[in-house]
């Protein structure tokens, strides 16, 4: 995997296609780097959910068994989310995120991820993780989908609980 701003560079210069919405993002991104202001970018706040999602194997089709290296594209929204920080306590800049993408991208099993990613790694004494969509059965999917990424990694089910209906850490947090 390639670091996050190589990837923003070749968007920049046209070597990978992107959306205009993209590429102002990540224009802002870089604008910020120069600005004196009330944030600082972490770069190693950016790179550990980067490093805990490869961390994670996937659970089936050809990959199944093997490390899930997230995409160039998702290393991205990771690396700019949680690398940005408020200088006057440390505490992310951004607290939501609008990930648009077409089917067939890695959606499911990214926000699986990232709702484990929460469940163990915020530091928050209770976390609660919520599956929302605008359909059950669809938010149904990224629960299911985080069952499976801890079944399947050696280790996981140690710090997380699996049931049925949601997921539990041993700190009282919940995912459902």
């Amino acid at each position: 995997m390639r670091h996050p701003m190589k990837y923003a560079e070749d968007v920049l210069k046209g070597k990978i296609p992107a959306c205009e919405y993209v590429k102002l993002a990540i224009k802002r991104h870089q604008k910020d780097l120069e600005r004196d202001w009330e944030y600082y970018f972490d770069e190693v706040a950016a790179m550990k959910p980067i490093n805990f999602y490869s961390e994670l194997r996937h659970y089936k089709g050809r990959y199944a068994g093997k490390k899930f290296t997230p995409l160039d594209w998702q290393a991205l929204c990771l690396y700019i989310f949680f690398g940005w920080k408020r200088k006057s306590d440390d505490m992310r800049r951004f607290n939501y995120a609008l990930i648009e993408v077409p089917k067939k991208n890695g959606k499911t099993h990214f926000a699986a991820a990232g709702a484990i990613y929460h469940m163990l790694m915020d530091k928050e004494a209770s976390p609660e993780v919520y599956c929302v969509a605008s359909r059950q059965d669809q938010a149904r999917l990224v629960l299911d989908a985080s069952r499976e990424l801890i079944r399947s990694t050696p280790g996981l089910e140690n710090h997380l609980k699996v049931y049925q209906h949601h997921i539990a850490a041993p700190s009282g947090g919940i995912m459902k």
